[in-house]
């Protein structure tokens, strides 16, 4: 309890108790909004009937101490006895919801966890089926720039040992490979002519 012999004390701390009650009411408004369930609506609720309860039965004790009008802490506590069920009352409703919305949090968690691999696990699915679709148009693509390359460096090095009959596969492409390849042809063409 407080120290019953000087009202100053008991009137700070009953201020406090107030703040506190106020606080916890306050609290109680903005969990009410948020719980899933009607039943932890009900458990919140009836825990805070029960508060108030103790509230409305503790304010006239709380007078007394700060009028110096009981005789002991005994006095203040006996005159409590009545009224303190309802505390252990809300309390343990409040430890109930409390204990419940743990184990919703935990699923809530369980949840998000198989969300977020389910997630990965398409996006692990997608990145796979792109490679799958497009790795053979990649070497595909890869096929048709490196064989014309090859092609021009094996026509180079036949001219440069002097074997001017490998013939030069130049297409009518506009691209840079097409390019060399009709240049090393006109090359071979001009050296052949000599």
């Amino acid at each position: 309890l407080i120290n019953y012999e000087n009202a100053d004390d008991a009137e700070k701390a009953k201020k406090a108790w107030l703040a506190t009650f106020a606080r916890v009411s306050e609290t109680a408004g903005r969990l009410q909004v948020v719980l899933p369930d009607d039943e932890g609506k009900k458990r919140l609720a009836e825990a805070l009937r029960r508060l108030d309860a103790f509230k409305t039965g503790f304010m006239p004790i709380a007078r007394q101490l700060e009028k110096n009008l009981l005789s002991s802490g005994r006095s203040a506590v006996a005159l409590m006895q009545p009224i303190l069920p309802e505390f252990a009352a809300a309390q343990e409703q409040l430890v109930e919801l409390f204990k419940q919305i743990d184990v919703g949090a935990k699923q809530a968690e369980e949840n998000l966890s198989r969300t977020a691999d389910a997630v990965v696990m398409t996006v692990m699915l997608i990145t796979a089926g792109v490679l799958a679709i497009s790795l053979p148009f990649t070497l595909l693509n890869l096929a048709s720039i490196v064989g014309p390359v090859r092609h021009a460096e094996d026509v180079a090095r036949s001219i440069a040992a002097g074997d001017l009959r490998t013939a030069v596969h130049a297409d009518a492409g506009a691209d840079e490979i097409a390019n060399l390849l009709r240049s090393l042809s006109s090359m071979k063409n001009a050296l052949t002519r000599l």
